[in-house]
């Protein structure tokens, strides 16, 4: 999140979709390049795959920079954004439910036995 409130703002464009083979075929990443606001030409690859292709050659995409380094980058998607945090949250949730279900049949199963 730091990146993203400090670092500068740019449109990234897909220069290439990298295609590697693993064991259930075929895995398409793309490349990004961007220019920085000292005009410097940056390429990103995300540790990202997908089958089939999610990206087109041309397509465009927000990203954001450190301007002190500016080959540290992120590509402002939702899921790059608030991937992690909607993962726990969705974990705790899961939890919460799990404990109260438990709370729940525990106060219930007292008050069947108390009788």
């Amino acid at each position: 999140m730091k990146l993203i409130r400090q670092g500068e703002i740019v449109t990234a464009t897909v220069v290439e979709v990298k295609r590697t083979s693993d064991d259930d075929g075929y895995r398409y990443s793309p490349v990004y390049r961007y220019t920085t606001h000292a005009n410097e030409t940056m390429t990103y690859e995300p540790n990202y795959s997908s089958n089939p292709s999610s990206w087109e050659i041309g397509e465009e995409a927000q990203a954001a920079y450190n301007p002190a380094a500016p080959a540290e980058v992120t590509i402002l998607t939702y899921f790059d954004t608030f991937g992690y945090s909607i993962i726990l949250l969705a974990l705790g949730f899961a939890a919460t439910v799990l404990g109260g279900g438990y709370y729940l049949a525990m106060y219930f199963f007292s008050k069947i036995s108390q009788h």
